[in-house]
């Protein structure tokens, strides 16, 4: 965690993040309550460059009171996460980010029964959505 720092500045890259061996896993990512701007960028939550189109296994991604802005990470990063890549919280309230919602971070369209994520928190209040 690195919560409550004044920390400024963007989130590392989608470069950077993909780049990352597949054995130095990332489960929890607390950046809250800093200064942090720019965009949230889908690599923390998907990864394009693993094979089967599966995610990073990130558990917990909070950024709640910064001022990031843009759109949250598509239906298409969403939906490539693995079954046993589990996002358990999404928290991203009181920032700058706007658009839509995508359906993905509730629901799996790749799901045969259509059963949704297991999302057990999605906080996204306080933004322009």
């Amino acid at each position: 965690s690195v919560s409550s720092n004044q920390l400024s500045g963007t989130l590392p890259s989608d470069e950077c993040l993909t780049s990352r061996s597949s054995q130095a896993q990332l489960d929890v990512f607390v950046g809250s309550n800093n200064l942090l701007s720019g965009t949230i960028p889908a690599g923390f939550i998907c990864d394009p460059n693993n094979p089967n189109g599966a995610s990073k296994n990130i558990m917990e991604f909070s950024v709640s009171s910064n001022q990031l802005s843009g759109t949250l990470p598509s239906d298409e990063c969403l939906t490539s996460r693995s079954s046993q890549a589990q996002l358990d919280v999404f928290v991203g309230s009181n920032n700058l980010l706007s658009g839509t919602i995508p359906a993905g971070f509730i629901c799996d369209p790749n799901n045969p029964n259509g059963a949704s994520k297991n999302i057990m928190e999605f906080s996204v209040s306080s933004n322009q959505l």
